[in-house]
């Protein structure tokens, strides 16, 4: 398997040192959006929001799977996994929610793939949980169905064990921040 984020950098649902600081500088608690982002942001990747040109929509509630798109979100994914950058994913998880453009209820990272008996799969951390064994678990895996153009799975979050199985239903394409070149030294 192809890994590329530390457990240890996992953000999860109620990390105080992350929570805290989110509130006080945003006036409103952090949803599973802002502690995605919070991760990439920590290995020095940043995100676009939603109306973002590049994001890759893959599959919604009305119109099914795209092929296409996610065919390119796909080969983008294992690119960026390769070039050793986790990726910032939204799923479908309850039908009819109307947040985001209709059909991402919440939203994870990949850190990484590899196949099983069951299949290529892409693993993922899901910060529904603050709960590092939970959220990092090896079988937070979403899965490659070619057959029906969707990419789906479960967590070992409570939350994921609630709701529907996930569905892989955008890609947002990072942006690597630019590290700030140093200062010229002083004669």
């Amino acid at each position: 398997m192809h890994f590329c984020l530390t457990t240890y950098k996992i953000i999860g649902w109620g990390n105080s040192p992350f929570y805290q600081n989110f509130i006080n500088k945003n006036g409103r608690k952090p949803q599973c959006a802002d502690y995605a982002r919070e991760q990439l942001r920590v290995v020095g990747v940043l995100v676009g929001g939603g109306s973002e040109p590049t994001n890759m929509y893959v599959y919604s509630e009305k119109k099914g799977a795209n092929k296409v798109v996610l065919d390119k979100a796909i080969k983008y994914i294992k690119s960026e996994l390769e070039s050793g950058r986790p990726v910032f994913i939204g799923v479908d998880d309850a039908p009819n929610q109307k947040i985001n453009e209709g059909t991402t209820d919440h939203f994870l990272v990949i850190v990484g793939m590899g196949n099983d008996k069951n299949g290529n799969y892409f693993q993922v951390y899901d910060n529904a949980s603050g709960d590092v064994q939970d959220g990092t678990n090896s079988s937070n895996k979403l899965y490659h169905d070619e057959k029906k153009n969707i990419v789906k799975g479960r967590t070992n979050t409570s939350y994921s064990q609630r709701v529907n199985p996930y569905k892989l239903s955008q890609v947002r394409k990072n942006k690597v921040k630019v590290q700030p070149k140093p200062k010229p030294k002083r004669k």
